[in-house]
């Protein structure tokens, strides 16, 4: 596959090559990090209350009884938009860790979920707080 300008033909970019398409990737990547930061930056709650990004009730529960370290990770994830390695310094764990924490907090998020949403079909839709 190969694009150039319609008016010439030089500047050939092939994208068989593995390089040009990480750098191709790296772009796309880099702009939409740049045209999201005020969207993460408009989000202001703190990592010890991420349940009050919910306005479900169901969801709101599910977070608050998640454990805090596991909620952190989720909160700079994306919240905060960080990336591996931002979120890496800034809890001072390695990445092994944070990507464990990260697939345990989704783990309980919809387990959490699963219980209270048979919680709240049990009691006629009525979520107890």
């Amino acid at each position: 596959m190969k694009y150039f300008d319609e008016t010439t033909t030089e500047n050939v970019i092939s994208l068989d090559d593995k390089r040009n398409q990480e750098l191709i990737e790296n772009q796309i990547y880099q702009d939409y990090l740049r045209t999201n930061e005020n969207v993460c930056k408009q989000n202001s709650f703190e990592n010890k209350h991420l349940e009050k990004a919910f306005t479900n009730k169901t969801y709101r529960k599910a977070m608050k009884n998640i454990p805090q370290d596991e909620k952190d990770v989720l909160y700079f994830y994306v919240v905060e938009c960080k990336s591996l390695n931002d979120v890496c310094r800034e809890l001072n764990k390695s990445k092994c860790e944070v990507l464990r924490l990260k697939k345990l907090a989704v783990k309980h998020f919809k387990n959490n979920l699963g219980k209270y949403k048979n919680t709240n079909k049990k009691n006629g839709g009525v979520v107890n707080e």
